[in-house]
């Protein structure tokens, strides 16, 4: 192919084309992202308020720029624990001391050079100088002010309160590992505790990935019952929320929530003087003021040793260098009593199972569309209804049907079918499409011309393309919901799914996470894509070249255009005087947006140009292939081999792309990310172009046509298919956050459909409504703005034939 590519003349004449786009496209983009240089980068494990509001006091004292990045406690420890992570965090703040003393004891904390003036009790700060704890949490029962609330931990297993429970996740949350840790004091043994924790278990609603979420699900009313730390459920009752803490009788654990130096920092100085300002009194003031926590200072009020003085119950967790030591243990034991030995293959049934009716699900409802776009009269207003779906992510989909009149459970299996099924429309729709182009007006000519009445020729010429179509998008939007572990993620509720348990894999250093990741993903997607790679050959290689029809009437159709200037601006206004995370995320994702299509269609223009057109079959089944595993292994991928210095023979070639301290900060991985994905259908989509056109560009070549003209007379023709490859590969990047969810995307490279998500699983609906609204507002520009423009295209294209 390559070799192909160099000896065409047609690329040595036209490369400044392809070229001069590409070059443009990566500027635009590393300009729309590009962030000033931190002078610091903290690892938080807290709450996001608390960290930010340290460091933006400590950047106002000192006059520097901290980078604030947010990662629950076990998923960070496993990441400052990576070979891969090369100092890219200068500090850690937040999370269980037992996580520091796990870290210290691996060299991963560096020691202060003198230990600042603090009122530290001495048992909560490391003899080493490695750690310090700043602030304090009680674990508690966050309860709903309607819920009854169980007042032990062994009436919590009662099953009068099965399902009822938002708990976090020990594989990477430090609130969960307290709660083991506080069961094996509670009980006096680790085999005690294991038989609590599989009683525990049926009544858990949900696990969510950090220790901060729970109490927000309570909060929203999603479930009654939350195991977290107080400080997190008084935030929500003094925001309103009707939730109270409940204390066991039967005794709490409690947290130290601390700060250290990572030992791989290069900036030791500032991080020094950073640590000796969170753990004074001032920086405790701050943080406490943001987190509603209790400082560990005995010098200030309302302190954590006086808090627990106040509770009058057993306390559990005073030995944190003995609860440190235990600590991977009992995670690893959690993790194999259920999981397994084999937690992926163990998996794959029930995620084949949901994947292939939320397949089917969409596929029907795509080929019931692509039936009355091919043979309806209102085909805008079909095209448009198929691709709403891409309005929106995944996860507000899921948020909306828990909502009346749907009301689905919100941690339920029918909101994961559904959801899925909704959001892969489109592309039901697409491949459905595909198989129905089959059937051409020839053919329909034909029939009727035989005299076959309307019930036989969709008996006969219809209805088994539509079979095919409904088969082919069933495996296609079930493989694609396989590897998506969005959905799952948020609202799996305690079911196990492949794509969510390989994100949790990777993102604590589960060993074998990233090839179970590469080898069922891709083998799945290889098998699938034998018998649907010959179909779709089949189906492009009998696609009829396009013949002009009058267009219907659109009146509408200028107003579509004249709304779409003032939805632009509506949504830059909206995302302007929003938080400044929201504004950031929209401009980063249309940045990445613009980026990754544009590279997709250049790149996969070159690529089909590049193949005879009787080999054009070569390119499909390696796309499907790409196409049905890339949105796990595209992430995995390029998180894995990306995240250092790519070497030869000891020399460093290529800068890292994922991480912190990456080129533009991550921005260059997640392009590589979504290319992966999108890429595919716009090598599929050439390949429909091409074999299409290839009738017209030989015969105005007979007719001595030159190349102006001819690109002015297949235009029209184009139009159409690229239009629709436009639309299938901007919903993919606007509303997908897999593949780029298993990259650590870091710093302020924020993207919508990942903010979406993480609004979601806060229970933060309002928010995560209101930017979805904001991304479906631009979609809907652009989409509107492409219509138009086709309708206009359509139409001189049949003024020129009417002429002729």
């Amino acid at each position: 192919m390559l070799s192909s590519m160099r000896h065409s003349r047609w690329f040595h004449r036209h490369a400044w084309l392809v070229v001069a786009p590409l070059i443009a496209v990566g500027i635009i983009g590393a300009l729309l992202t590009r962030q000033t240089e931190p002078d610091l980068t903290i690892l938080c494990s807290n709450k996001a308020e608390a960290c930010e509001a340290v460091a933006h006091s400590f950047e106002a004292a000192q006059g520097v720029n901290a980078l604030v990045v947010r990662v629950p406690t076990s998923q960070a420890l496993a990441h400052i624990s990576s070979p891969n992570a090369r100092g890219e965090f200068d500090v850690w703040m937040g999370g269980p001391a037992e996580a520091y003393t796990q870290a210290a004891a691996d060299g991963l904390l560096r020691p202060l050079a003198s230990e600042p003036a603090n009122s530290i009790p001495g048992r909560w700060k490391d003899p080493g100088r490695r750690w310090f704890g700043i602030y304090g949490g009680v674990l508690s029962l966050c309860v709903a002010n309607d819920a009854v609330a169980p007042v032990s931990w062994d009436a919590l297993i009662d099953p009068a309160y099965a399902d009822a429970i938002a708990m976090p996740h020990p594989s990477t949350s430090g609130t969960a590992a307290t709660i083991l840790w506080s069961q094996v004091e509670r009980l006096g043994s680790e085999d005690g505790a294991r038989a609590y924790y599989r009683a525990l278990e049926k009544n858990v609603g949900t696990y969510t990935t950090s220790g901060t979420f729970p109490a927000p699900i309570v909060a929203g009313g999603r479930l009654p019952l939350a195991l977290t730390f107080d400080s997190y459920c008084l935030a929500e009752r003094n925001a309103g929320k009707a939730v109270h803490p409940v204390y066991f009788a039967d005794g709490v654990g409690f947290e130290i929530g601390s700060v250290g130096v990572l030992a791989g920092t290069t900036r030791p100085e500032l991080a020094e003087v950073f640590v000796g300002y969170a753990i004074s009194d001032e920086g405790q003031m701050v943080s406490a003021a943001a987190s509603t926590q209790y400082p560990t200072s005995a010098a200030l009020a309302g302190n954590l040793s006086t808090t627990l003085d106040a509770v009058a119950v057993p306390i559990f967790g005073e030995d944190i260098e003995r609860a440190g030591a235990h600590r991977s243990e009992l995670i690893a034991t959690w993790e194999r009593d259920r999981l397994g030995d084999s937690p992926y293959l163990e998996a794959l049934p029930r995620s084949l199972v949901v994947a292939l009716a939320a397949g089917l699900v969409s596929a029907l409802a795509g080929m019931a569309l692509a039936l009355g776009y091919r043979f309806g009269r209102f085909r805008v207003i079909t095209a448009m209804l198929a691709v709403t779906p891409f309005l929106l992510p995944p996860a507000t989909w899921a948020l909306a049907l828990t909502y009346p009149p749907f009301g689905l459970d919100v941690d339920g299996t029918g909101v994961v079918i559904l959801a899925s099924a909704i959001s892969s429309v489109p592309i039901g729709f697409a491949v459905s499409l595909l198989a129905l182009s089959a059937v051409g007006d020839r053919h329909l000519i034909e029939a009727r011309a035989l005299g076959l009445p309307r019930s036989a020729i969709a008996a006969r010429l219809v209805a088994p393309q539509a079979a095919r179509g409904v088969l082919m998008a069933t495996a296609v939007a079930g493989l694609l919901t396989l590897t998506d572990p969005t959905l799952t993620l948020v609202f799996g509720g305690t079911r196990r799914y492949f794509a969510s348990e390989i994100l949790i894999g990777m993102s604590t250093n589960r060993p074998g996470a990233m090839p179970a990741a590469l080898a069922i993903s891709c083998a799945i997607a290889a098998l699938v894509s034998l018998p649907l790679s010959r179909a779709l050959t089949a189906r492009i290689r009998s696609v009829d070249p396009a013949t002009p029809s009058p267009p219907a009437p659109q009146p509408w159709a200028g107003l579509l255009f004249a709304l779409a200037v003032p939805l632009v601006a509506l949504a830059w206004i909206v995302a302007a005087n929003a938080r400044r995370s929201a504004s950031l995320s929209v401009t980063t994702t249309v940045a990445i947006l613009l980026v990754v299509v544009t590279v997709a269609l250049i790149l996969a223009g070159l690529i089909v140009m590049a193949v005879p057109v009787r080999r054009a079959h070569l390119l499909v089944y390696p796309s499907l292939v790409l196409v049905l595993s890339a949105q796990t292994t595209g992430g995995v991928f390029v998180s894995a081999l990306h995240s250092d210095w790519m070497e030869l023979a000891g020399a460093k070639l290529v800068p890292p792309i994922v991480g912190v301290d990456s080129l533009y900060q991550g921005f260059l991985g997640v392009v590589l990310a979504y290319l992966l994905l999108v890429l595919p259908l716009a090598v599929l989509a050439m390949v429909i172009v091409r074999l299409d056109i290839r009738p017209f560009v030989a015969a105005m070549r007979d007719a001595g046509a030159y190349r102006l003209r001819l690109a002015g007379e297949l235009l029209p023709i184009v139009w159409p298919t690229l239009t629709i490859a436009v639309a299938l590969l901007t919903g993919l990047v606007l509303t997908r956050s897999a593949p780029a969810i298993f990259i650590d995307v870091g710093g302020r490279l924020a993207l919508t459909p990942l903010a979406v998500q993480s609004q979601v699983a806060a229970a933060a609906d309002g928010q995560a409504f209101g930017l979805s609204i904001i991304m479906s507002m631009l979609v809907i520009s652009l989409l509107a703005v492409a219509g138009v423009l086709w309708i206009e295209v359509r139409r001189k294209r049949w003024r020129s034939s009417s002429t002729v």
